[in-house]
């Protein structure tokens, strides 16, 4: 795609990226009735977004070498908390101490999940390479749409995406929703949230009807041009088993895998 990767993958370029996807998570949370972002000692975060997705609330560490006792300091109490939750940190080989932690707390199981970055200094091309697609941004009356179509792309019931598609997240500043229409049908979704000069790549699904046309292509180029219009210099999303190579293929790298610390 146009625009190129550039400069070298730095380990402050990382904390960068990590700190503006902690940024983007805050600033959506502020929007949510029961969000909650407090920050504790030693990079460690307690985020709740009240989205009922475990990756999505719980304890975080942004630090290079996360501690445990900072962690342990932002617990929630099972009375105060009934969403599903995890424990995150940097880096896919967790101290012993950081696994005991996250055992006692009924979280045994780990997940890698991958961070994934790309710089451009060249704005991004948009080119879709479709007649029948129309990329659009997606405004507060599209609420029900986007909540719809974000359910079928991810294949989920629909009131679980309610947090992402209210009028309060779609009309918010430095976020922009995308929707993916064929014929006028709404196949796929897109979400972008602006911090600093860097953008937050999120939602990208496509209907399963509709795969393998080169869509969710489209839609991060959609995010990706707009978000260098208005500054950003450098772009970071969370890799997925099916998203992985697609990502590459843009320009994505692997920075950095984290675990994440889910009820077995």
């Amino acid at each position: 795609m146009g625009g190129k990767v550039g400069g070298r993958v730095t380990a402050d370029l990382v904390d960068e990226a990590v700190n503006a996807w902690y940024g983007a998570l805050k600033a959506f949370a502020s929007l949510q009735p029961e969000g909650l972002f407090q920050e504790g000692e030693r990079g460690t975060k307690l985020l709740v977004t009240g989205v009922r997705m475990a990756f999505l609330n719980g304890v975080f560490s942004s630090a290079r070498r996360p501690d445990a006792g900072s962690i342990t300091a932002l617990l929630p109490s099972r009375e105060t908390f009934g969403l599903p939750w995890s424990i995150q940190v940097r880096g896919d080989q967790p101290s012993p101490t950081i696994v005991s932690l996250a055992t006692e707390c009924g979280r045994s199981r780990q997940v890698s999940l991958p961070l994934m970055i790309r710089q451009f200094d060249e704005a991004p091309q948009c080119k879709v390479d479709s007649d029948l697609l129309h990329v659009r941004r997606a405004t507060i009356e599209d609420c029900a749409t986007y909540q719809a179509a974000m359910a079928a792309g991810f294949e989920g019931p629909v009131e679980l995406f309610s947090p992402f598609s209210s009028p309060a997240v779609l009309g918010a500043p430095r976020m922009t929703a995308w929707l993916a229409e064929e014929q006028g049908i709404a196949v796929g979704t897109g979400f972008g949230v602006l911090i600093g000069n860097w953008v937050g790549i999120f939602n990208i699904a496509t209907h399963p009807d509709y795969r393998q046309r080169g869509y969710g292509r489209a839609m991060i180029k959609a995010v990706l041009q707009d978000a260098y219009s208005a500054g950003a210099r450098g772009a970071f999303l969370h890799g997925t088993p099916t998203g992985t190579l697609l990502y590459e293929s843009m320009g994505f790298g692997r920075a950095e895998n984290w675990t994440v610390f889910v009820p077995s």
